[in-house]
């Protein structure tokens, strides 16, 4: 399956790295969790593998988030959970943009 995969990424074009191939067999292996679906994990595709850091972290920031905000009852605290995931995904989306950014 891997070197399948390696073909249709430079048949695209794309970063055929350890790390392009890892992300693959990660996104086969297993349902991503809320976190990662919320900041677009298993879209990259460049490649990259700061891009992949980014997205990571930001995804088990988000997934914390989403668990507290689970737990809780009060209302105003669901609220501020769901402003942090928002916020965290809007400063992944900059992040990513600046680790892509051709000057």
């Amino acid at each position: 399956m891997v070197g399948a995969l390696e073909r249709l990424a430079q048949g695209h074009g794309l970063d055929t790295t350890a790390h392009f191939l890892r992300m693959a067999r990660n996104k086969m292996d297993k349902e991503q969790s809320f976190g990662e679906r919320a900041v677009g994990l298993s879209f990259n595709p460049s490649g990259s593998g700061l891009v992949d850091s980014l997205k990571r972290a930001s995804a088990e920031f988000v997934d914390a988030c989403n668990n507290e905000r689970n737990l809780t009852t009060d209302p105003e605290v669901k609220r501020m959970y769901s402003v942090a995931i928002t916020e965290a995904q809007t400063a992944q989306m900059w992040a990513v943009k600046a680790a892509t950014w051709r000057s």
